[in-house]
């Protein structure tokens, strides 16, 4: 990031909250700023359910951190029981500031053992006890039997010279069910062709992860008020 002409020097605390952020934006922030970056995880419905304060951030930039006082976090799997240590399933969450129910009758609170359903993949890490948010269950891109995660990919294209946005999604395909589509913001510091894209990603992931579409722009990625990428609105 690029300080500017702003004295930063009284910053004491950063919070992020409503949106993951990419590793390179934490790694960016934290070498601007020092180990003063703070993240919450939650939802609408259960709102504050994991906090990552700077020394999580600094251990593990990819984290949620750990559950919040007074309530439970729990990776269900989908007989409805927690899977171990390590394993991939969808967080679930009750604390004292979640929701009781939805106004009207027309929506109903998914609950299993007392706790709502938050419908994001993720993960305990076995060593240290903190939750990693993979993403939305239905984000997951199926490419010929592998599944691939578009924040995986997306953060590592936002790691390239000269590129200083990056959002992936999976499109259908003939062969292989889905393949990634790359949606990439340039910066205009150095040149990126697709093919660049592609060769990063082939080197330091796998093959199947490698963005087949690869849309080059300028134009800033449309975002809702939060900061989350409005899939609607891509162009190409």
């Amino acid at each position: 990031a690029n300080p500017g002409k702003y004295d930063h020097s009284s910053v004491k605390f950063i919070m992020n909250a409503g949106n993951a952020m990419s590793e390179d934006l934490v790694l960016g922030l934290e070498e601007q700023y020092g180990y003063i970056l703070g993240s919450g995880y939650g939802s609408t419905e259960g709102l504050l359910v994991a906090f990552a304060g700077p020394e999580d951030l600094k251990a593990d930039p990819n984290t949620a951190g750990y559950p919040v006082w007074n309530g439970r976090l729990e990776v269900l799997g989908e007989d409805g029981k927690p899977v171990a240590p390590g394993e991939v399933g969808i967080i679930h969450a009750r604390n004292v500031m979640s929701m009781e129910g939805y106004l009207g009758n027309r929506d109903a609170a998914e609950e299993t053992d007392g706790m709502l359903n938050l419908g994001d993949k993720g993960v305990i890490d076995p060593e240290s006890g903190r939750l990693r948010v993979l993403g939305r269950g239905n984000d997951m891109i199926i490419v010929g039997g592998e599944n691939i995660w578009p924040s995986s990919v997306s953060d590592l294209i936002c790691k390239m010279d000269g590129v200083d946005d990056a959002y992936c999604v999976g499109v259908e395909d003939e062969k292989t069910f889905q393949r990634v589509k790359a949606y990439v913001v340039l910066d205009g510091t150095t040149e990126v062709s697709e093919d660049d894209v592609r060769s990063h990603i082939e080197h330091n992931l796998i093959v199947p992860a490698i963005p087949r579409d690869v849309v080059l722009q300028t134009e800033a990625l449309p975002r809702n008020a939060i900061g989350k990428v409005v899939k609607r609105d891509l162009v190409g």
